[in-house]
């Protein structure tokens, strides 16, 4: 009994050596972490035409591209299913629970919309979905519990003959499905629904297969079984096998996929992935969850994969979404792994150096680290020390073999390169004469083999042949470089310093900037600063060139800087960059995720002897051959995520949204009401990260804007017209446009600014102005014909009275001049004299015996006799009046009751008025 339980026991620790021996340095990105989500599960991905990755999971569908995440709500029916899984084909995505409900995702509202339910379709409220697929035509192949059924134009088929649970569908061809029942292997022609059995004899565990590929290189239809292992079906040999790996897990294998490097990789429920050759007869890589390592696969429960060129998605149970780069095996990360003393003390890495016998030594947040990297044996000093400083932040290695050790706060420690073994201790405290510091940010051993020591305190030279310490009044440097035998470069806060190691004179280079780090090639010095940069000086000249991220850098904070083959590599805070010095045109490994999104540490970088490149970071060190690293020419769309017009989406105004999707609308059409609006871009595709957009407004902007990582396009009160909206994208060194498009945009303005409306003001304008003329000058044609008539008329008027008036009066009316007589004013003074004793008669009789209108005779007469009605009866009845006096024959009193006067005394006062005298006066 205890012999068998010692060879279990030394069994499981064989294989754990064997798997152990299959892990790599492989760094997984967590979604859930970058975009700072949590979604639950993650059960199934696909990738859409844009780009786009999608992942269904326990609260929703996730979209995922490069900064960008967004998170899409199910209309769900019922909420009693366990997962959500997704199938996308000729640019439709589906997505489907385990309980029956499909949903379709709309592009133009971007949302997803309840397309059926099986438990209604089928009357059966126990079905279950296993996998669906859409064909070419966009019809739905649906694996159920009772059987295979067919979606097409919202009716659903089942297909003869297939009765039995069914799990999983995969393509043959465009015209072919695979599927797997009790009775074997069959294939299924979707055009005739016809079935076809390729195998039979299969056992009981075999059938319950959750996941198949078909490897159309090979002729390989690879089988995942839920409890009998990895199997493959030989179409040409009409075979089937189990793969030749001993231990190969017997969990359920939920996902298989080919990678870009013809590798398989498969995810297995509760095992990780294990990569395995393309044959699957040889392990390549195991990748699982590591509590100690942050960057493993977080969660061993894979339930699907998607193989995206650079990148391999994974969905796991408890990790959500993740990803690993293909291209990263060129990349060795040197990290800190929990509870694992073999491997860096601590992740924040201050400063790498490279010792004479090729052991590499690292100052980090926590003691320093020498890395032997042929055994793959570390060592570790002055780790979890509460006496003394743990953070070292410099090294470097004398010409005596001894590794200088600068701390912050606890001065420098001096180690024996072989044991590790403090042999010195320099600080404020040991009263050394000529140091005096505590905080220490870098060494530099010049040509004459003295240690240079910079720090928050003056500036110190151990010199070796002396064993003593000198001291400039130079404070504080954070690095060094010799510009020519002793004469040495210092990065300060206030710039760049020259210092004269013999004199002891300081002179200026570079003012202005906090500097950082610095490297010399020629006669060229390279400076890196914080916040200004990279910035070129050239000695002789005396003449600076700056390097910014227009120029192409991924940022302005420059942290560390160095030099190999003609190339400058840059480290900054959002990545790594490449200068080439010849043309200096800047190179950002944009593509390169792990390069791309690290921070790198400030003076924090070596080039080991063997030709690579080892970096510090703020994650631990990384570390390449730099001929190895490629990175892929930038490639990506433009992607028009929403247009807002008027604070409102054009999703929600289907009078601009026309039932097309966002991204694809070409013209915009606005009214005067809405002349403002935002249009919302992204990135997508392979390499889209910190790509940079400009746009011009065609017919309001004179000048491109300039480029930057803004994603938002704002106008505001546009003037109506047609105008045209470029925009172009380009890669983060502005060297390559890489996608550029354009939307059309048309303002409809307000009528009273539209051209028809003013050439209708121009032309009501020009009639008025005739029409006032030709009426003007009617009216004075009309108005010198008129006088004439009206002069005539009142001079018979008069010459009749005038010829029955007394000389004295007479001599008193005026005399007016003759002129032509008028047919209206001798008819009405016809009718006036008609009516002459009839007091009565006025102004509306007056009218009504002329046939006119009050407000005609008005006019007539005023225009006629330059009089109103009523006095022009008035002078006809006094003309009348002074007739009767004269004749002698009528009294006073007749004479007014004659000329229509109701009262003598009216008479009186209106003769009196009119002649100058009474009637008794005649």
């Amino acid at each position: 009994m205890i012999l068998q339980e010692r060879v279990k026991l030394l069994l499981f620790v064989l294989l754990s050596i064997s798997l152990n021996s299959f892990s790599t340095n492989t760094k997984f990105y967590n979604i859930s972490d970058t975009y700072g989500i949590t979604s639950g599960e993650a059960f199934s991905i696909c990738k859409d035409q844009y780009g786009f990755i999608w992942t269904s999971t326990k609260t929703g569908i996730l979209r995922v591209t490069e900064g960008d995440c967004r998170n899409y709500e199910l209309p769900c029916r019922t909420t009693d299913f366990v997962f959500v899984k997704l199938t996308y084909s000729n640019s439709q995505l589906f997505s489907y629970t385990n309980n029956g409900q499909i949903f379709h995702y709309d592009e133009p509202t971007d949302q997803f919309f309840f397309l059926t339910d099986l438990r209604e379709e089928t009357d059966n409220s126990h079905i279950t979905i296993g996998t669906i697929v859409a064909d070419t035509s966009n019809v739905l192949w649906i694996a159920s519990s009772i059987g295979l059924f067919k979606y097409e134009n919202n009716i659903l088929t089942k297909i003869p003959q297939t009765e039995e649970d069914i799990k999983h569908l995969t393509f043959y061809d465009d015209n072919h499905l695979f599927y797997i029942t009790s009775a074997g292997i069959s294939l299924l022609n979707i055009s005739t629904s016809e079935s076809r059995l390729l195998y039979s004899n299969i056992t009981e565990d075999f059938f319950q297969v959750p996941s198949l590929y078909y490897d159309d290189q090979l002729k390989r239809l690879w089988i995942g079984t839920g409890s009998a292992g990895l199997f493959y079906y030989d179409i040409i040999r009409k075979s089937l096998s189990d793969i030749p790996i001993r231990n190969f897990p017997k969990q359920p294998i939920l996902a298989i996929r080919k990678d870009a490097k013809n590798t398989l990789l498969i995810g297995i429920d509760g095992q990780g992935i294990w990569n395995i050759s393309e044959k699957g007869d040889t392990i390549l890589h195991i990748y699982k969850e590591d509590l100690n390592n942050p960057f493993s696969l977080r969660g061993d429960g894979v339930y699907d994969i998607l193989c995206d060129g650079s990148k391999n998605w994974i969905a796991t149970f408890t990790g959500k979404l993740s990803f690993f780069e293909n291209n990263n095996s060129q990349i060795t990360p040197v990290t800190y792994q929990i509870n694992n003393p073999n491997s860096l003390g601590n992740n924040y890495v201050n400063q790498i150096i490279e010792d004479h016998e090729g052991h590499i030594w690292f100052a980090t947040n926590n003691g320093v680290s020498r890395w032997d990297a042929a055994s793959n044996k570390w060592k570790h000093y002055y780790q979890n020390k509460s006496e003394q400083a743990k953070v070292f932040l410099s090294l470097c290695e004398d010409n005596q073999g001894h590794i200088w050790a600068g701390s912050y706060s606890s001065g420098i420690y001096l180690l024996d390169r072989e044991t590790g073994k403090t042999l010195k201790h320099y600080s404020s405290k040991t009263n050394t004469p000529g140091f005096t510091g505590d905080f220490i940010f870098d060494f530099f051993v010049d040509k004459e083999g003295d240690v240079w020591i910079g720090g928050n305190q003056k500036l110190s030279c151990y010199l070796i042949k002396e064993d003593r310490f000198r001291e400039y009044p130079v404070q504080p440097v954070s690095a060094f470089a010799e510009l020519s035998p002793g004469k040495l470069l210092l990065t300060t806060s206030r710039g760049l310093l020259l210092l004269d190691k013999n004199q002891g004179t300081v002179e200026t280079l570079v003012e202005g900037s906090l500097t950082q780090d610095v490297v010399v090639t020629g006669n060229t010095i390279w400076v890196a600063t914080c916040r200004d940069g990279l910035i070129r000086y050239d000695y002789d000249k005396q003449q600076t060139e700056r390097f910014t991220t227009e120029s192409g850098l991924t940022s302005n904070y420059v942290n560390s800087i160095l030099f190999d083959s003609g190339f400058l590599w840059i480290g900054t805070e959002r990545g790594l960059c490449r200068l080439n010095i010849l043309n200096n045109t800047i190179q950002p490994y944009t593509s390169v995720y792990s390069l791309s999104t690290t921070t790198f540490c400030v003076n924090s970088c070596t080039r080991l002897k063997n030709g690579k490149l080892i970096w510090g970071t703020s994650n631990g060190a990384i570390m390449f051959a730099p001929e190895l690293i490629q990175e892929t020419p930038p490639r990506g769309n433009i992607f028009f995520q929403n247009i807002t017009v008027a604070g409102r989406s054009i999703r929600t105004i289907p009078g601009l949204l026309n039932n097309t999707p966002v991204n694809q609308q070409k013209n915009l059409s606005l009214n005067y009401t809405q002349n403002n609006f935002m249009l919302e871009l992204l990135p997508i595709g392979n390499s889209s990260g910190n790509m940079k957009f400009s746009w011009l407004l065609e017919g309001l902007d004179a000048n491109w804007s300039r480029p930057s990582e803004l994603h938002f396009i704002n106008y505001t009160n546009l003037p109506g017209g047609n105008f045209k909206l470029h925009i172009r994208m380009y890669d983060s060194s502005l060297s390559q446009m890489i996608d550029e498009r354009s939307l059309n945009i048309h303002v409809t303005p307000p009528f009273w600014k539209t051209w028809w409306f003013a050439a209708i003001i121009s032309l009501c304008t020009i009639c008025y102005i005739i029409y006032a003329f030709k009426s003007y000058s009617n009216r004075l044609k009309r108005k010198s014909t008129n006088d004439r008539l009206i002069a005539d008329a009142v001079q018979a008027l008069m010459q009749e009275r005038m010829a029955q008036a007394e000389p004295g009066i007479r001599e008193e009316l005026p005399v007016p001049q003759s002129k032509p007589s008028d047919p209206f004013v001798s008819r009405a003074i016809s009718i006036i004299n008609e009516n002459i004793s009839n007091s009565e008669f006025g102004k509306e009789e007056f009218a009504a015996a002329m046939n006119v209108s009050s407000s005609l005779l008005y006019k007539k007469i005023k225009t006629l006799t330059d009089q109103s009605p009523s006095d022009f009866i008035k002078t006809v009845r006094m003309n009348h009046a002074l007739k009767l006096l004269q004749s002698g024959q009528y009294t006073v009193t007749e004479v007014s009751e004659l000329s229509g006067f109701s009262s003598l005394s009216i008479f009186s006062r209106a003769f009196k008025s009119y002649f100058g005298k009474t009637p008794t006066e005649i």
